[in-house]
């Protein structure tokens, strides 16, 4: 393999044309945010010759003492189709609940421009510090990364134009609500009966025969890591040792606990 092959700027050009092919990154705006920037800054623990910076993949950051994810840099795909179902505009204002690695925050100030403001929050202290160290890193200083429960939002910084939540929520809190200009867009990766689908909403202000709504314009099927912090409306159900079931509050499936367990060893043919 060439060196113009493993040099970083080649796989991001690679990546950001297979991106284009598959019709995910559609947008001339869209385009020239996620082309210039480097996607293996944001990730200081892959080599920068590995082609695993550039996949399409997901790559998690941080895991549990089970090894269960609790952060990572979302797969491409996923990231570039949030950016075209939220489509923002220069000059608006934008959180970002989930800062992960720094780098949607980046592609997001790309698209809002020096008229414009991204905050990005995340729960855990260890994620917010390598987040800004990453765009440090890569150069990029105009994006202000928070440490706290992301279901809260960010009040002193609002009213936003765009939130975008890059882990899984069961519904959309009081404090988002509140936190919208009255035209505003809210991208979520929305959980409910066992699947995640990515909504691109739009608020609607009141009116004297209305109170206001947030009606959805797209949808597409994803999955991402489950938001902590406040309380969620979902509930697990073990299925065997590996194997968990969820459940939105209302469902009842029965007793299912340790249906996959085996209770005796199989003999003859099978």
């Amino acid at each position: 393999m060439s060196a113009d092959t493993l040099h970083p700027d080649t796989r991001r050009d690679a990546l950001v044309q297979n991106l284009i092919d598959s019709g995910d990154l559609r947008t001339p705006a869209v385009q020239a945010a996620v082309r210039p920037v480097p996607r293996h800054l944001f990730l200081p623990t892959v080599p920068v010759t590995d082609a695993y910076a550039y996949a399409d993949q997901i790559v998690v950051t941080k895991r549990d003492t089970d090894g269960a994810a609790l952060s990572s840099a979302s797969q491409p795909t996923i990231i570039v189709r949030m950016l075209e179902q939220a489509q923002p505009q220069p000059g608006w204002r934008v959180l970002e609940i989930g800062a992960g690695t720094g780098y949607n925050a980046v592609l997001l100030r790309a698209l809002v421009g020096d008229t414009g403001q991204v905050t990005t929050i995340d729960i855990y202290d260890d994620v917010v510090d390598q987040a800004r160290r990453n765009l440090a890193a890569a150069g990029y200083h105009h994006v202000l990364v928070l440490q706290q429960d992301g279901a809260l939002g960010a009040p002193d910084r609002a009213p936003f134009d765009l939130i975008v939540v890059t882990a899984g929520a069961w519904d959309i809190p009081a404090a988002w609500w509140a936190q919208l200009a009255p035209h505003a867009r809210v991208v979520v990766p929305l959980r409910w009966r066992g699947l995640t689908r990515s909504l691109a909403l739009r608020r609607h202000p009141a009116t004297p025969t209305r109170p206001a709504a947030l009606t959805a314009e797209s949808m597409h099927l994803c999955g991402f890591i489950p938001m902590i912090g406040t309380s969620d409306g979902e509930r697990t159900i073990p299925l065997a040792d590996d194997v968990s079931l969820l459940a939105d509050r209302d469902q009842d499936p029965g007793n299912l606990d340790g249906v996959l367990t085996p209770h005796q060893p199989r003999s003859g043919p099978v």
